[in-house]
C-alpha cells in the first residue's frame, strides 16, 4: 500500500528564491531564473509538526525550495538528480519535439528524472496560496490572515476545521531598517488531505463552486506585448494553478542586496484540525456551466 506523506525537497546550486535589491531607493524584487538541475531529496511528512521542521530548513537557504509530490522508490530519501525536461533531453540526445522521458535515466554516470507530472505523485498535501489576482475585488483583499482564512472556511467545506500550516510569503520576511519592506504580503496556507487522488479534480469544482457565491470572480489575461485584456476565466481568493505534484513552491530564505535589507527569520504557525476532505466540494450544475461559459 502506497503511503502519500512524502514531499519533495530541491537544492539548486545557485538561488532560487526571490532576490531583492534597493531601486531608486525602494525595495525592488524579481524572481530568479529557473535551474535546469537540482538535487532532490524525499522527505516523510506524516505531521504538521513534520511539515513545520522542512519548512524551517527550507527558509534558512535561499537555494531550496519544495513540492508537494514525490517520486515513487525514491521514500528513503537518498538523494537523486532531476533536471528540466529540456536538459534531460538533450543529455539522452532527444529531439525537443520528442515526449519528455518518464522514470530514472543514467547520464554519466548519476540518475535523473524530470520534474514532470509524469514522474512526481502527488502528496497528501495541498497548499492554498493567498496572492491578489489582477481583477480581484478590492472587499476580497485583505492583510488580516484570519479574515482571509475566515473567508476560506466559508468557501471550502471543512477548510475551517482542518489543521493548518501557515507561513508567510519569502518576500514578506524582507524587512528594510527593521521593517517589512513590502506590503501585502502572500500566504502559504498548508493542509493534509484525506484522498490525494481528490486533487485532480479539485481545481475544477473549486472554480465552479466559488462562481455561485461572494469569494469568485473574473481574472483577466492580458496581451503581452499591448497589455489588451484578451479573455476572463473564473478564479478565486486562493490560487488554484499550484494543485500540481511537480510544481515548485518556493518558501526559501529570499536574497537581498541593499543597504538597510535583511531577511527575518521563518515564521510557522500550525493550527490544530483534522484531515480536509476535497471530495466536499462539490459544484452545482448551474456553477458548472456558468464557469465554462466565460472566456
Amino acid at each position: 500500500m502506497i503511503t502519500f506523506d512524502y514531499i519533495t525537497v530541491f537544492t539548486a546550486a545557485q538561488p532560487v528564491n526571490k532576490s531583492v535589491t534597493i531601486n531608486n531607493g525602494k525595495p525592488h524584487k524579481v524572481m530568479t531564473s529557473p535551474q535546469r538541475e537540482m538535487q532532490a531529496r524525499t522527505v516523510a511528512v506524516p505531521d504538521a509538526e513534520a511539515f513545520v521542521e522542512v519548512l524551517k530548513e527550507v527558509g534558512d537557504d535561499p537555494c531550496k525550495c519544495i513540492s508537494l509530490g514525490f517520486v515513487q522508490g525514491t521514500e528513503d530519501g537518498q538523494p537523486y538528480g532531476v533536471l528540466s525536461a529540456k536538459q534531460l533531453k538533450l543529455g539522452l540526445n532527444l529531439p525537443d519535439s520528442a515526449d519528455t522521458p518518464v522514470g530514472f535515466h543514467d547520464l554519466d554516470g548519476e540518475q535523473y528524472c524530470a520534474r514532470s507530472k509524469s514522474n512526481f505523485t502527488q502528496s497528501s498535501w495541498v497548499l492554498f496560496d493567498k496572492d491578489t489576482a489582477p481583477g480581484q475585488p478590492d472587499a476580497l483583499v485583505t492583510e488580516d490572515v484570519d479574515e482571509w482564512l475566515g473567508w476560506m472556511g466559508e468557501l471550502i467545506p471543512g477548510f475551517a476545521e482542518s489543521g493548518k500550516v501557515v507561513v508567510g510569503s519569502t518576500s514578506g520576511r524582507v524587512l528594510l531598517d527593521g521593517a517589512p519592506a513590502f506590503t501585502g504580503g502572500g500566504l502559504h496556507c498548508y493542509v493534509q488531505i484525506s484522498d490525494p487522488e481528490d486533487v485532480p479534480n479539485f481545481k475544477r469544482e473549486l472554480l465552479a463552486h466559488a462562481t455561485g457565491g461572494p469569494y469568485g470572480f473574473l481574472k483577466p489575461s492580458f496581451r503581452k506585448a499591448t497589455g489588451e485584456v484578451v479573455s476572463h476565466q473564473p478564479w478565486t481568493i486562493a490560487d488554484v494553478s499550484v494543485f500540481s505534484p511537480e510544481r515548485l513552491v518556493f518558501d526559501g530564505a529570499p536574497v537581498v542586496k541593499g543597504e538597510g535589507l535583511a531577511v527575518a527569520d521563518t515564521e510557522v504557525r500550525v493550527i490544530d484540525g483534522g484531515l480536509l476532505d476535497l471530495s466536499l466540494t462539490v459544484a452545482s450544475a448551474d456553477d458548472l456551466a456558468r464557469c465554462s461559459a466565460v472566456h
